[in-house]
């Protein structure tokens, strides 16, 4: 029975893994838009140009056999990425763009897989079904990634390989790069993991090293931009995209100004911007709630324990965090992936805590963001369109899902480490206890 279960289980991942690499592949050989600041930024970076300078971009693009109806909108897709990104994935600049995107989507396709495959095997086998659909679910709603090309992908199947290498003391070398590549291309992804490998001292030489080393190759592709004259004004064509997206009505304006990207982001600004359209405000009281929410989890992870299914609990509550405070789109709850293990293990001592997290993951899966433009679209020619906008909560839970879930997820999980701390605890006496009474026997 047993045998015929976990072939089944093997069919549902199989096939979700099977459409996962078909039809994200399939898509990103012909589309992959995000893909396209990013190897014309590191071309920019090998050939002495400027990767923040649309029209740099441009030209190295078509230079490479990139076509004009493949360019992404520069206004939508402005180039913000930091410049140890293009370093990290210059090898992938020597070649033709059109050999170059088909390598990005199967690299990205194939380790965002072999990532799921190890979360599922790190996973508590007493709820192996319950992992299973989960992981196939994560392959099932984040195939756009491939196809989109997104650098997203790669940084998250880094972190989370490299975590789980790290946890399990396997090919600790393998895993400090990995973890490095991760931090070069999207430091937000992993930032907060490398400060609790430091902090419960897991590895930390290792991590320790994978900071220095993607600090270091941000330094050089500072340095190297810095050198040629092309890229001589990096910084402030850097600052000047960074301040033309967050600006009222921009790619990445958190504010409801931004009706074009509503829906699109998963940290806590798109929440406090209905209330106070002043950035100092919104983004100081979403820093706030953070620093709040840290610092519980700072209180509770000191009575967790110092096991595998401790770490991964505590691990999941930060991947929860790190999408609050700073902007993160919604594609990047992809790093909810990593928490698969400590689902299991939250269900097994809570069903209902359980449930609740479990029914917020897939809902942030499930949903997409042109799904509420369609709704927005739609409803504004009603007069119930008016009395949304008009109650604040109730437009943050229609229109600004993604954000208005993490934040619930967070909370849900910080309510889960106290209950699996105190269940920890248990354990960790009852153990004691029989080494006592066994110590004792001995003894007699």
């Amino acid at each position: 029975m047993k045998t015929a279960q976990r072939n089944v289980q093997s069919v549902v991942l199989s096939v979700a893994a099977f459409f996962f690499l078909v039809v994200g592949n399939w898509k990103a050989f012909h589309f992959s838009p995000d893909f396209v600041p990013i190897y014309t930024g590191a071309r920019c970076l090998l050939h002495g140009c400027n990767p923040y300078n649309v029209g740099h971009l441009e030209r190295q693009f078509f230079q490479a056999g990139g076509a004009a109806r493949q360019l992404p909108s520069w206004r939508s897709q402005p180039p913000v990425y930091p410049p140890s990104t293009f370093l990290a994935l210059s090898p992938l600049a020597l070649t033709s763009f059109h050999a170059a995107r088909i390598c990005w989507a199967l690299l990205n396709s194939c380790l965002f897989v072999a990532a799921v495959i190890l979360m599922l095997v790190e996973a508590p086998k007493i709820f192996l079904w319950l992992s299973t659909v989960l992981g196939a679910m994560f392959l099932l709603s984040y195939w756009g990634l491939v196809a989109l090309g997104q650098a997203s992908l790669f940084s998250i199947a880094f972190a989370v390989i490299s975590t789980a290498l790290f946890l399990g003391n396997r090919y600790l070398g393998l895993a400090t790069v990995m973890l490095m590549l991760s931090l070069a291309v999207k430091p937000q992804i992993g930032g907060l993991i490398v400060l609790y490998l430091l902090l419960r001292r897991i590895h930390w030489r290792h991590a320790m090293a994978a900071a220095a080393g993607a600090l270091l190759m941000l330094f050089l592709a500072c340095g190297i931009l810095q050198l040629h004259p092309a890229s001589a004004n990096w910084r402030s064509d850097l600052a000047a995209n960074i301040a033309a997206s967050v600006a009222p009505g921009g790619t990445n304006d958190p504010t409801p100004a931004d009706t074009k990207e509503i829906g699109w982001f998963s940290n806590l600004q798109p929440i406090t911007s209905v209330y106070s359209s002043n950035p100092h405000i919104f983004n100081g009281v979403a820093y706030t709630i953070f620093l709040c929410y840290l610092a519980i989890w700072m209180i509770v992870v000191q009575k967790t324990g110092t096991d595998s299914r401790a770490h991964y609990l505590n691990i999941a509550v930060l991947a929860v965090l790190s999408l609050l405070p700073i902007y993160h789109r919604s594609f990047d709850t992809a790093l909810l992936l990593i928490t698969i293990p400590a689902v299991s293990l939250i269900f097994q001592t809570s069903r209902v805590v359980g449930a609740l997290i479990i029914g917020v993951t897939i809902l942030l899966q499930v949903e997409h963001p042109a799904a509420l433009i369609w709704v927005r679209s739609h409803l504004q020619h009603y007069s119930q369109w008016q009395s949304i906008i008009q109650n604040r909560f109730l437009y943050i839970i229609v229109m600004q899902q993604p954000a208005f879930l993490v934040l619930l997820l967070a909370s849900l999980y910080l309510a889960a480490m106290f209950v699996m701390a105190k269940s920890m605890h248990l354990e960790a006496a009852l153990r004691a206890q029989d080494r006592g009474q066994n110590g004792n026997r001995s003894i007699q």
